[in-house]
């Protein structure tokens, strides 16, 4: 069977509302943490054409997202209707041009029709609450060295529905994740606490040390798997838990310029650890709506030890059996440097640009990974993402070897009429695992209403 590495990024390119394209899932956090005082509102209908398991379906979705302030909101109703039966497949409980069963047949399946539901932003401690419902994008806990950048749903025909929920106080917090309420395969937590607070005050200035602590398992890590007689798989799963220690301390923090070292020290049961220091900065410049971000990072890496483990990639290297990887991690020590600009218009997100770059000592060691998101221009939109990893010098970087490459542009064609036009560029493993390349161009079409 065909293995996708990242079919994340390739899955049903035309329901941007049903599940947003990977630049706009990763620049999601980006446009959570910066308030918009101004209600927007957001109607669209999508009309596209895809392949599910081998049988073709034409695709209607209907969509609804309101955001104001501290709340936001998405509604949705994707439809699949079936034009084309792969025999191969069975096609005795198959109705040409009747809706999928297997997208309704579930209490959970249900729950897709509210896309999200978010209260507050992540880490806005003006706020005491945090919470979101529904579809997590680009979601992380802490210093974003265990999860960082997670999804926890690839599309709508897999949806599920996650929640966060964080307290912020003075003299500490909660951070909490779980990818799926109705089975709660990945959950974490991390508490922290601000000692000095406790003893000269929420306004003293070495009250801004903190200590915080997590725990982070996932009951449903695949470890093997068995063939059967019958042509099915046996697969098995093992538990994992990481268990982490960090500090950290606010050198400086205002509404236009922050300051954070912190050191992260983390194990995973049965396996490795990782220190990790960093220094997370970031600046708004003001009036001008441009907000940056800078976080370098020096990483001493044990062995049987991944760092962000928990990443955007995670539900696809989880089906090629990434906890069976952890044993063939070797030590290692190198940086990460990770850099975003946000740039803003009237309290709406113009555009988004973000990179991440990662070297470690040895041969074929080093990561790339570059995005970019237009969403704002009503005639044209467009994202973009580059992903490379696995090379030796930033010579290579761009070698279109082993890389991924997707460029999605939505076109006005007339009124509130829109064009979707998506290039992919993925790799693959074929049943002998080698790799194999796959280029592709989808089209799609859709109308969309903003008041």
């Amino acid at each position: 069977m065909k293995f996708y590495v990242f079919l994340l990024l390739t899955i049903f390119p035309f329901l941007a509302y049903s599940q947003n394209s990977a630049a706009k899932n990763l620049a999601t956090t980006a446009q959570s943490n910066n308030s918009n005082t101004e209600a927007s509102q957001q109607v669209m209908g999508e009309l596209g054409f895809s392949q599910i398991e081998g049988d073709s379906y034409v695709k209607l979705n209907f969509a609804y997202e309101f955001s104001w302030d501290i709340i936001g909101l998405g509604v949705q109703l994707p439809l699949n209707f079936l034009v084309n039966c792969n025999d191969e497949n069975g096609c005795e409980d198959k109705t040409w041009n009747k809706i999928r069963k297997a997208d309704w047949d579930e209490f959970s399946d249900w729950l897709k029709i509210v896309r999200y539901f978010r209260y507050g932003h992540k880490f806005d401690e003006s706020n005491m609450f945090y919470a979101r419902f529904g579809e997590l994008g680009a979601s992380y806990i802490g210093h974003a060295t265990i999860v960082s950048n997670y999804l926890n749903s690839i599309s709508w025909n897999n949806f599920k529905p996650g929640l966060q929920f964080d307290v912020y106080t003075p003299w500490g917090g909660i951070e909490t994740i779980t990818n799926d309420i109705s089975s709660m395969g990945l959950m974490g937590t991390r508490l922290y606490v601000r000692p000095l607070s406790l003893i000269l005050g929420k306004e003293n200035y070495f009250s801004n040390f903190a200590i915080g602590t997590s725990f982070i398992g996932d009951r449903k890590a695949k470890s093997s798997v068995t063939p059967q007689n019958d042509g099915d798989k046996n697969y098995k799963y093992k538990s994992l838990l990481f268990y982490a220690f960090d500090l950290e301390f606010r050198i400086f923090k205002n509404q236009y310029f922050t300051v954070v070292p912190y050191t992260d020290f983390n194990f995973i049961s049965d396996a490795g650890h990782g220190f990790h220091f960093g220094i997370d900065t970031r600046l708004h410049i003001p009036l001008s709506g441009a907000y940056f971000r800078f976080k370098p990072e020096y990483r001493v890496l044990g062995d049987k030890y991944i760092p962000t483990y928990f990443d955007s990639m995670y539900l696809i290297t989880n089906e090629s059996f990434k906890y069976d990887t952890l044993k063939l991690q070797k030590a290692k020590n190198g940086y990460y440097i990770e850099l975003g600009y946000d740039q803003y218009l009237l309290n709406s997100l113009l555009f988004n640009i973000k990179g991440t770059y990662e070297d470690y000592e040895g041969k074929d060691n080093s990561s790339l990974l570059l995005f970019a998101s237009v969403p704002l221009l009503e005639s044209f939109n467009f994202s973009a993402i580059y992903a490379k990893t696995g090379f030796n010098s930033f010579s290579e970087a761009f070698d279109l070897d082993n890389a991924l490459l997707i460029l999605e542009a939505n076109i006005g064609v007339y009124g509130p009429m829109n064009l979707k036009v998506q290039y992919e560029r993925t790799w693959y493993e074929d049943e002998n695992g080698e790799l194999q390349y796959d280029t592709s161009w989808n089209f799609g079409v859709f109308a969309a209403f903003t008041f």
